[in-house]
């Protein structure tokens, strides 16, 4: 019976352990993450519920675009017009930049936050934006900020949406600030002048803006040389950190971890029952080593008769010089009356 309930046990960890679903639990990719949290981004944007603790990795959704973008050939055309406008290291955005900025704005309104991550370029340096902004310019960039501040901008796109003004560092870029324009921020994302929070930022090269640091405004120089920032106009892709409840273990783990104890302890309890219950040999009564010894029966008759024979023993007797007297031994006494005196009859 024990040996039918382990080889149980022994085939539903095998049927268990077989399944590639069971060590799902224990695996965390990166890059998964981050496409369900894109997914459950865009998915938001369209109205539809997601959550994105499930990633939708077997049955993507489609990622088309919705409107123009700047895969549309009417749309460069019309933006080699509108890019004449644009002036790197201006401190504030111009009067000329804005018809560009809107249509920019309008590409990112109309393709899910998920199609953005797939065709961004990763890993661009602080530099490369620096030496070539024409090259970069409205190419699709992901950059991994900390970010720093997000305030309301006041404007809002054509389509009514509010536009919020990003400011982060990379790990590249070192102290070097990078300036966002975004739309559709993520819900639970903090707002304000200080704060401090992991986000990816996805969306189109616009422009190099100059700005003055807090450093800069409080030392009341004059003449003093703007920093250089890269404007990206796009999407925050932000995940709040709240912890999330960690999986529970699975009840056929605890179901099999049960039975084995069970049937382990029942295995060990009738093995000890089996060896405690060992009969014990016979006891032999009345028998002696030495065959030429009286039986008790006998020894009693011969007591009571005066017959009983006492084999000699050896004395040691000690001399005064504490020497031992050789050949003194008591002699054999046969006693009718059934005393003896060490061989010394008193009568």
């Amino acid at each position: 019976m024990t040996m039918c309930l382990m080889l149980g046990v022994l085939w539903l960890f095998y049927t268990r352990l077989r399944d590639p679903d069971t060590w799902r639990v224990f695996l965390a990719d990166a890059n998964r993450e981050d496409v369900a949290v894109a997914h459950a981004a865009s998915a938001k944007r369209d109205g539809v519920q997601v959550d994105a603790a499930k990633p939708q990795l077997d049955k993507p959704p489609e990622l088309t675009a919705t409107g123009p973008t700047d895969e549309t050939a009417d749309e460069m055309t019309i933006m080699d017009d509108d890019r004449q406008g644009i002036a790197d290291g201006s401190l504030h955005m111009k009067i000329e930049e804005m018809q560009a900025y809107y249509r920019v704005l309008k590409w990112v309104e109309n393709q899910p936050v998920a199609t953005l991550c797939r065709r961004a370029r990763k890993h661009v340096l602080y530099d490369e934006f620096r030496a070539n902004p024409d090259q970069l310019r409205f190419q699709i960039l992901q950059l991994n900020l900390t970010v720093r501040q997000v305030v309301p901008s006041g404007v809002k796109t054509p389509s009514g949406q509010e536009i919020y003004e990003v400011r982060g560092t990379t790990i590249e870029g070192g102290p070097n600030i990078f300036f966002g324009g975004v739309i559709d921020l993520p819900a639970g994302m903090p707002i304000g002048e200080t704060i401090n929070e992991p986000a990816k930022l996805v969306g189109y090269f616009f422009k190099i803006q100059g700005y003055f640091s807090m450093a800069q405004e409080l030392s009341n120089k004059k003449n003093l040389k703007p920093l250089m920032a890269p404007v990206i106009l796009g999407r925050l892709v932000w995940q709040d950190p709240t912890p999330v409840k960690a999986a529970s273990t699975p009840m056929w783990l605890w179901v099999a971890i049960t039975a084995s104890i069970v049937v382990v302890g029942i295995g060990a309890a009738m093995f000890a029952h089996r060896f405690s219950h060992r009969p014990l040999p016979p006891l032999r009564v009345g028998s002696s080593h030495d065959s030429d010894s009286p039986s008790v029966d006998r020894w009693l008759d011969q007591a009571q008769s005066g017959e009983l024979i006492l084999d000699s023993v050896p004395e040691r007797v000690v001399g005064g010089d504490g020497e031992p007297i050789p050949n003194r031994l008591s002699g054999n006494i046969s006693c009718e009356n059934g005393e003896s005196n060490n061989g010394h009859h008193e009568g």
